[in-house]
Parts: structure tokens; sequence; C-alpha cells
């Protein structure tokens, strides 16, 4: 379901909504990061 999410996203970017890319994109990176800080 993940992988398909950008997908979606990137549908709804056509009808001219920003926003849910941001925020998709903001939360995927703070997750990334919190990931990188527990590992290392």
């Amino acid at each position: 379901m993940k992988p398909n999410t950008p997908i979606v996203f990137l549908g709804n970017h056509r009808r001219g909504l920003d926003w849910p890319v941001i925020v998709t994109l903001a939360l995927l990176t703070a997750v990334v990061a919190i990931l990188i800080l527990l590992v290392f």
C-alpha cells in the first residue's frame, strides 16, 4: 500500500492538489530521519 501512495498523490497533483504531496514528503522525510537517528 505504501509504494502506491505516492502514485495516488501524483494523480491528485494533476488536479491542483499540491499539499498532500508536500505533507507526504515531509512525513516520509521525518520517518527516515528518525530511523537514521535510531540506527546510528
